[in-house]
């Protein structure tokens, strides 16, 4: 259990680092914090899932 928080928050991170600088490559106006943080989040969660549900078997 323990690794799978890991992996889900290096995985967090990541998406939300990516996220973070491809607003700013593509729009330079403001950044959204939030929106880029909910993207992470889903995607963080779905990737951790996958990985967990594939080792199962």
């Amino acid at each position: 259990m323990k690794e799978k928080i890991i992996v889900f928050i290096k995985l967090l991170a990541t998406f939300f680092i990516i996220g973070i600088g491809s607003d700013y490559l593509f729009k330079s106006e403001e950044l959204d914090f939030l929106k880029s943080f909910s993207i992470a989040l889903g995607m963080s969660l779905g990737i951790t899932y996958v990985i967990y549900s594939s080792n199962k078997r």
